[in-house]
């Protein structure tokens, strides 16, 4: 229980009952559940659900804020709001004032309309660390990283088992995303090259460079469907 540390969480301002709810949908249903905590969440998290509800019920964009997804790093806890329409600039305050006293960082990122996230409601972005591996560029809205760190890092150390790279040897990952499984690779000195989307392949490029890895890494963008 406790294991998920990236999740798609629905908001929804529901008139009738004089709330906003802030959680999962229902089972087979498109209603958002009154989640008051949450077993699968980071007990942090969890915790923040109602707390965020609240949060969110004050707020001047309550009706154009459908989601928040969540990103738990390892210096950093970060929520990313999705909104419709840019928050006031009493929402700002609100947010940042939640953000110091709950030890989290908000992002706002726009899901309609031109709009830029809000400087002083901005979020640096989560750091995580796998397999020896800082991912610095890890936490996007757009991105995706594994659920659970503990279960990614055992996966990464049996494909590196398995495979066991030898030196001049070449590998190749043809969904690399932001390096999960390659960047380790580096280390055991064997030469990579990795495939995905042009966005991912930037991150892991820029992983790469954190990391010292750049070197003896290969990387570009191709389009898997033609």
């Amino acid at each position: 229980m406790g294991y998920r540390e990236r999740a798609r969480i629905s908001v929804k301002h529901v008139i009738k009952k004089g709330k906003t709810l802030v959680g999962f949908h229902e089972k087979r249903s498109s209603y958002v559940a009154d989640m008051q905590s949450c077993e699968i969440l980071v007990p942090k998290i969890a915790r923040l659900l109602p707390l965020l509800a609240e949060l969110v019920s004050g707020l001047s964009i309550r009706d154009r804020l459908p989601q928040i997804e969540v990103a738990v790093g390892e210096h950093v806890d970060a929520l990313v709001l999705r909104v419709m329409d840019p928050p006031s600039l009493d929402d700002e305050a609100a947010l940042r004032a939640f953000a110091d006293k709950h030890e989290v960082q908000f992002c706002c990122n726009p899901k309609a309309g031109n709009h830029r996230p809000v400087p002083s409601a901005g979020c640096a972005g989560a750091v995580l660390q796998l397999a020896g591996i800082w991912y610095h560029h890890a936490v996007r809205a757009s991105e995706f990283t594994q659920v659970n760190s503990a279960l990614n890092r055992v996966m990464i150390s049996r494909a590196i088992r398995l495979l066991n790279p030898q030196p001049g040897e070449r590998i190749a990952d043809l969904f690399c995303g932001l390096g999960n499984f390659t960047l380790p690779s580096p280390q055991r000195r064997a030469s990579a090259r990795h495939r995905g989307s042009e966005a991912l392949v930037k991150r892991a490029r820029q992983n790469a460079a954190a990391n010292g890895l750049s070197g003896n890494t290969e990387f570009m963008a191709m389009n898997l469907l033609r």
